[in-house]
């Protein structure tokens, strides 16, 4: 009787707060439901979603783990950390994105000034990316202030392709014959022409490379959110789709260094030259009829200041990764501004 009594106490609840716009009738628990409900709340009191979660998270039937998750909410159920973790540790996407949009991560609301009293605890936060670090490419003089700074290198090589093709033979019968074909094209290492599975086109496509330059990338040491420093694995994710195209100039006593390496590489009738165009910088003669061993370097930079959003711990001024109870890593940082609902996704 008092257990019916409750439970026709809790739907009229709920229906009043459905007229308010706080609770749907689709939430509601059968009475029996809630009895077990009311269980597992004595039981296991502020754990009830971590308990839950651990015991449940695997159910086919979502719709009803989500019910109860919500019904342990409304009777004050912890949703902090131990319940994350046990979310994270279940594998489940949306009992993670349910624990989120109730505030299982907190809003590290200011992040200009260090708050202590979320030392220790995982945070959802969002701001501006700042570094005041200038990177620099000593073999092409080039310095910026920048988040990561990148020079790109391609060379113009043959290439071997090949392909198979199944053809009759004389009297009968099928074979696999292997067709290698040899083209022109920029690459982004240098082909060993010597490998060419044609013996004759080894030295009839042979490949050279007029100087020694290779890939570069740098990034800055020192990247800020606010009052905290972000460690190199969060600040490493700050890349790629916010590059941008970086102008270049190049000093004379550059070009004439460049020039002197390139010379002994190139026919003697062909004129040496260092060619910039925008982000661009061509080794080789003609950059409109590209020859063998030319060389093609691009540089970007990611501009010193970039919205970002991120989830992780914090540890003093700064974040780490937030460990579950099995060892599970808990962080992720994005680009641009992000819901902490989002967020989860990409753990």
């Amino acid at each position: 009787m008092q257990a019916t009594f409750k439970s026709l106490f809790s739907l009229l609840f709920c229906l009043t707060l459905t007229l308010l716009g706080g609770c749907r009738s689709e939430d509601l628990l059968t009475s029996a439901e809630q009895m077990k409900a009311d269980k597992i709340l004595a039981d296991s009191g502020k754990n009830s979603i971590a308990d839950y979660i651990t015991n449940h998270a695997h159910k086919a039937d979502m719709e009803l783990v989500l019910k109860y998750l919500k019904y342990f909410v409304s009777k004050g159920a912890d949703v902090g950390d131990t319940a994350l973790s046990a979310a994270v540790e279940s594998g489940n996407v949306e009992i993670v994105k349910f624990l989120a949009s109730k505030g299982a991560i907190a809003t590290l609301a200011n992040i200009n000034v260090l708050n202590s009293s979320r030392s220790g605890h995982l945070v959802y936060a969002t701001g501006t990316a700042v570094t005041e670090d200038v990177l620099e490419d000593t073999i092409f003089g080039i310095s910026t202030n920048a988040i990561s700074f990148e020079r790109a290198v391609e060379y113009y090589q043959w290439v071997e392709d090949k392909r198979s093709e199944t053809r009759q033979k004389l009297g009968g019968g099928e074979e696999t014959v292997t067709i290698y074909t040899y083209r022109q094209d920029w690459v982004t290492r240098p082909v060993d022409s010597s490998r060419f599975s044609a013996p004759n086109t080894r030295e009839e496509n042979k490949n050279t490379v007029i100087a020694n330059i290779e890939y570069y990338a740098v990034r800055a040491e020192n990247v800020s959110l606010g009052a905290y420093k972000l460690p190199k694995f969060l600040a490493n994710s700050i890349h790629k789709d916010k590059d941008e195209p970086f102008t270049v100039e190049l000093s004379n006593e550059v070009i004439v260094a460049l020039t002197q390496q390139i010379a002994p590489n190139i026919p003697p009738s062909a004129a040496p030259a260092v060619h910039v165009n925008g982000s661009t910088v061509y080794l080789g003669s003609n950059p409109g009829l590209p020859s063998i061993g030319d060389i093609r370097v691009t540089f970007t930079r990611t501009a010193p200041s970039v919205e970002v959003s991120l989830i992780a711990q914090v540890v003093d001024n700064t974040f780490e990764a937030f460990r579950t109870q099995n060892g599970t890593r808990l962080a992720t940082l994005k680009v641009g501004v992000h819901s902490a609902e989002n967020m989860v996704t990409l753990f």
